[in-house]
C-alpha cells in the first residue's frame, strides 16, 4: 500500500436542528485533497467539544490519516471527560471515511464485514415530542414511526424526575405522568411492535425496582438505564430483582469501563456510542467484548446522520443482529444534510456499498443552520 496522505486540517461544523439539538460534525481534510466527516455530538456541551477538537487538531495535523493513530484513543480520565472522548471518536471515524475513501471501499467491508446490507433499527421518538409531551402526543409519534415502517419504538417518558427525588410525593406525580405515557403507547402500537423505555438513570436503587416492576405490565423489549451508569452496587440490585432485559452503557469510553459495567451489573443489552467510545474502531472492540460476555449489542445513536452511518457500518460488520436507534421524527431534513441521503427500508438502515462512510456532508445546508444555544436542563445529564 502506498503511503499514508497527511492530515492536513481539522474543523468543525455545528449544525442547529431543534431547541434540544445541536449535531456537531467534525471534517478531516488530508493533502491529497480528500475529506472525511465524523459526529461528535453532545448535547449542551458543544463549546467544550469545540475546544477539544482544536486541541486534537494541534496535536494531529501533519500525521498520517490512519485510523489506528494511539491519539485518538480516548481515556476516561482525561480532563475534558466526555467532550475529549467525542472529539477524538469524531476524528476517528472521519478517518475510516478517508481510508475507505482511498481505497474505493466500504467501512464495514474494510472492518471485515460485507461491502452493503442493512441493520435494524428502533425508532427514538422522544425528540420528535419535544413541543407536547403529553401521553396523546407521544402515542401519535409512535404511531408516526410504525407507519414509517419502524417496528420498534423509544419512549423516554419521565420527565422532570430526578434520580434521588427528596420529595417522595412529587415524585410520584412524575411517576404516574411517565407511566400514563408508556401505556399510551402500548396501547397506540398493539403487541406486534417492540416498545422500549428509557429511564435516563433518574431512579434511585429502591424506587427503580418498583418502578421496573410497574414498566413490566406492558411487555417491553427492553428498560434501560433504571439507575445511573456510575451506580454499579444499584444496578446489581435492579438486576436480582427482575428477569425484565435491562440496557444501559451509553456513555462509557474505554474496553475497562465496558467491561467493568457489563461483568459487575449483568445488563442485558450493552449500549456503545460511537460519538464516545472511541468511534468506528472502539465500538468493534466493545461489541467484541460483550460477545465475550454472551452480552447483547445495540449502539446508543439518537444523533445526526452521519453517526448513524458510522454506526451502521460498524453494525453491519459485526455480523450480529444488532438494533440501532434512530432519533426519528427530529426534523424534516435529516437526510439532506449528506449528499445521497438516508436510505430506510421497513425500519432498517440500507447501506447501498458506497466507499467509506457512504455520506458526504452538504456544508451549504449545514450553513443554513447555525450553532444556536439549547437550554438543556440539568436532569437532562445527571444520570
Amino acid at each position: 500500500m502506498a503511503q499514508s496522505p497527511l492530515i492536513a486540517a481539522i474543523r468543525t461544523s455545528v449544525v442547529h436542528v431543534t431547541t434540544r439539538t445541536n449535531w456537531v460534525l467534525v471534517l478531516v481534510e488530508t493533502d491529497d485533497g480528500r475529506m472525511g466527516v465524523g459526529e461528535a455530538t453532545l448535547d449542551g456541551h458543544e463549546p467544550q467539544v469545540l475546544a477539544e477538537v482544536a486541541a486534537a487538531a494541534r496535536e494531529l495535523i501533519g500525521q498520517p490519516a490512519i485510523p489506528t493513530l494511539p491519539a485518538l484513543r480516548p481515556h476516561p480520565g482525561a480532563f475534558g471527560g466526555l467532550a475529549h472522548a467525542a472529539a477524538r471518536s469524531a476524528i476517528e471515524q472521519a478517518l475510516w471515511d478517508l481510508l475507505g475513501q482511498r481505497l474505493g471501499t466500504p467501512i464495514s467491508e474494510l472492518l471485515g464485514g460485507p461491502s452493503s446490507g442493512s441493520v435494524r433499527l428502533y425508532a427514538n421518538v422522544n425528540r420528535s415530542t419535544l413541543l407536547s409531551r403529553s401521553p396523546e402526543a407521544f402515542a401519535a409519534a409512535a404511531r408516526g414511526a410504525v407507519a414509517a415502517g419502524f417496528g420498534a419504538v423509544k419512549v423516554t417518558p419521565f420527565d422532570g424526575l430526578r434520580w434521588d427525588p427528596e420529595q417522595e410525593r412529587p415524585a410520584r406525580a412524575l411517576i404516574d405522568a411517565g407511566l400514563a405515557r408508556i401505556h399510551a403507547v402500548r396501547a397506540e402500537v398493539g403487541p406486534g411492535v417492540d416498545v422500549l423505555i428509557d429511564c435516563h438513570g433518574r431512579f434511585n436503587p429502591r424506587t427503580a425496582v418498583v418502578m421496573v416492576r410497574e414498566m413490566e405490565a406492558i411487555d417491553p423489549y427492553w428498560i434501560e438505564a433504571p439507575v445511573p451508569e456510575r451506580d454499579l452496587e444499584g444496578w446489581r440490585h435492579v438486576r436480582d430483582s427482575t428477569s425484565a432485559r435491562l440496557a444501559g452503557g451509553e456513555f462509557l469510553v474505554g474496553l475497562e469501563a465496558h467491561r467493568r459495567f457489563i461483568s459487575a451489573t449483568g445488563v442485558d443489552v450493552v449500549m456503545p456510542d460511537v460519538k464516545y467510545c472511541g468511534g468506528i474502531g472502539g465500538l468493534m472492540a466493545v461489541t467484541a467484548l460483550a460477545t465475550s460476555f454472551g452480552t447483547a449489542v445495540a449502539p446508543h445513536d439518537p444523533s445526526g446522520p452521519v453517526s448513524t452511518a458510522a454506526t451502521a457500518h460498524a453494525a453491519l460488520a459485526s455480523g450480529a443482529d444488532q438494533i440501532v436507534e434512530f432519533a426519528w421524527g427530529e426534523t424534516t431534513w435529516r437526510s439532506d444534510l449528506v449528499s445521497g441521503g438516508e436510505t430506510l427500508d421497513g425500519g432498517r438502515y440500507v447501506l447501498p456499498g458506497r466507499p467509506g462512510l457512504g455520506v458526504q456532508l452538504d456544508e451549504t445546508l449545514a450553513a443554513l443552520h447555525p450553532f444556536a444555544e439549547t437550554p438543556v436542563a440539568p436532569d437532562l445529564w445527571e444520570r
